[in-house]
C-alpha cells in the first residue's frame, strides 16, 4: 500500500491553501465571476506552479490546473475551471505540466497519479447535442467526457470527469463537504 500524501507534508502546498471559490475565479474581463461558491479548502495549484517555476528559475512558465484537492480517502483531485472557450490543446498541456510538477514535488512517479489522482474539468457551456450524448452514454454505464480529457484516464489519472458547474456542485462539492 502506498503512503498517502497530505497537504502538510509539503510546505509548497500548505503555503498555497485557498478555497474552491477563489480558485474558480474568472480572471478575464472587468467583472469577477466564480464558477462555484464553495469554501472547501484546496491548494491553489496555479500558485504552486509559480513558486515551483521561481525556485527553478524558469524563464517560461509551465501551465497548470487551477486547484488540487486532498481528499480524506488519500486521493488527490486536480480541478480545472473553464468559463468560456475551451481549447483541447490547452487542457492537455495543463494536465501534463501539472502532473510533472506534482510528481516532482512529492517524489513519486506516474504510476502513483494513475492510482491516486483524479481530474475534473468544470465548464459552463453545454449544448443540446452534448446533453443527448451524455444521457445516451449514461444509459450504457459510461461517462461523457469533453475536450479530449478522457485521454488521460488510466494513463495519468485514476478517473477523468468533464462536468458542468451544476454537475460539479452535486457530484463533487456536496459529496466532499
Amino acid at each position: 500500500m502506498r503512503k498517502m500524501v497530505h497537504v502538510s507534508d509539503f510546505e509548497i502546498f500548505s503555503n498555497q491553501c485557498s478555497t474552491l471559490k477563489e480558485t474558480s475565479k474568472d480572471h478575464h474581463g472587468e467583472e469577477e465571476l466564480y464558477m462555484t461558491d464553495s469554501l472547501m479548502e484546496v491548494v491553489d495549484f496555479d500558485k504552486v506552479k509559480e513558486v515551483y517555476a521561481e525556485n527553478l528559475h524558469l524563464q517560461e512558465r509551465p501551465k497548470s490546473n487551477d486547484a488540487l484537492y486532498f481528499g480524506k480517502n488519500g486521493e488527490l483531485t486536480f480541478i480545472e475551471f473553464k468559463n468560456g472557450t475551451v481549447e483541447p490543446y490547452e487542457i492537455r498541456r495543463k494536465c501534463f505540466d501539472s502532473i510533472l510538477i506534482l510528481t516532482d514535488i512529492i517524489g513519486k512517479g506516474i504510476s502513483y497519479t494513475r492510482e491516486n489522482v483524479n481530474y475534473i474539468l468544470v465548464y459552463n457551456e453545454t449544448t443540446a447535442k452534448d446533453f443527448i450524448k451524455k444521457k445516451f452514454l449514461e444509459k450504457g454505464g459510461k461517462e461523457f467526457t469533453k475536450y479530449g480529457a478522457g485521454y488521460f484516464e488510466n494513463y495519468c489519472f485514476k478517473s477523468v470527469h468533464t462536468w458542468t458547474a451544476d454537475e460539479f456542485e452535486s457530484k463533487f462539492v456536496r459529496v466532499n463537504s
